[in-house]
């Protein structure tokens, strides 16, 4: 890959499919906060 070349990234690649529709609802604008549980597989 050069400098100049381009790669679309998708945030839905990026994402584990258990959030899926915390996704969804971010891209959709719907909240401006969001409050996670910690623990294995957090969003730290």
């Amino acid at each position: 890959m050069t400098p100049n070349d381009t790669h679309e990234v998708h945030f839905d690649d990026l994402i584990i499919p258990k959030y899926d529709s915390v996704l969804q609802d971010i891209l959709s604008h719907n909240h401006s906060h969001y409050s996670f549980p910690s623990g294995r597989g957090s969003t730290k």
